[in-house]
């Protein structure tokens, strides 16, 4: 009786664990992973050449917050507001960033990252 008892306490933690870790995915989009080979710049950071993962933190709720990381080292090199915009004809899946001007030197800013899987994007917010 006892070994049964100390059995379902341990299913009962195991299904609890794996429906908390399919909560906390559940609220993230799907992944793109974006690799640069020049640095680029987001409000605050820049990334220097690599792969990164782009992702809607909130995509259920307004879709207004990413996050951007590191795919190599997952770590965490942006999370921030955007605003939402349309994709426009030019800017492709093959494509799906828009980047601005920077002086000689400096790292080009994205002004919008436009995922693989939908016809909207995400515009950056810059301090003027």
């Amino acid at each position: 009786m006892k070994t049964r008892h100390t059995l379902l306490i341990a299913c009962g933690a195991v299904l609890a664990l794996v429906l908390c870790a399919s909560t906390l995915r559940a609220g993230w989009s799907p992944l793109d992973y974006l690799t640069f080979r020049a640095p680029l710049a987001l409000p605050g950071v820049t990334l220097d050449p690599g792969t990164y993962v782009f992702e809607i933190a909130n995509p259920t709720s307004g879709a207004n917050i990413v996050r951007v990381r590191n795919r190599v080292t997952n770590e965490p090199k942006f999370l921030g507001f955007t605003i939402r915009v349309d994709r426009p004809s030019d800017v492709t899946p093959v494509s799906p960033l828009a980047l601005g001007e920077a002086s000689l030197g400096d790292a080009r800013p994205i002004l919008a990252w436009y995922p693989t899987d939908g016809s909207a994007g995400r515009a950056f917010i810059y301090e003027r």
